[in-house]
């Protein structure tokens, strides 16, 4: 990620201010490369302009990437009203979460437990009807998670 005013302010300090805002300056570039890497609609492209801003092998931008989309896109489908705050929060989290390499994240912990069946039940082909069952709790998730 590029450098910026709080990255570059954090490393001329120390203890936990600067702590703080090298978390904070490196948050706001994951941000930032969330902005250039889902503007485009190629996958390949995305993965490409991910893996360039963070410096990451191909690898794991495939993977990072596969995370993020998958995630989203059943959030996507969850969502009746206001789709834009709530998937727009949701990826800056994911974004940060994935650019930090997935460290363990209380607040991400009930959206993964949530996801778990909601992704079981798409790869098996099971119904509508249970699929939009599963719905509900991931949103409720995610509302608490970003809340």
């Amino acid at each position: 990620m590029r450098p910026n005013r709080l990255t570059r302010y954090a490393e001329s300090r120390s203890g936990v201010v600067a702590s703080t805002a090298s978390f904070a300056g490196n948050v706001a570039s994951a941000i930032g490369a969330c902005g250039r890497v889902f503007s485009t609609k190629d996958p390949v492209e995305t993965e490409r302009l991910y893996a360039q801003s963070l410096g990451v092998d191909r690898d794991r931008a495939h993977e990072d990437v596969f995370y993020v989309g998958q995630r989203l896109r059943l959030l996507s489908l969850a969502i009746d009203d206001e789709p834009d705050e709530l998937v727009c929060g949701a990826a800056r989290v994911l974004v940060a979460f994935v650019a930090a390499g997935r460290p363990p994240d209380q607040r991400l912990d009930e959206v993964e437990a949530a996801f778990a069946p909601l992704r079981a039940a798409t790869d098996d082909g099971q119904t509508g009807q249970v699929i939009a069952e599963l719905l509900p709790p991931y949103l409720d998730a995610w509302r608490r998670a970003l809340g």
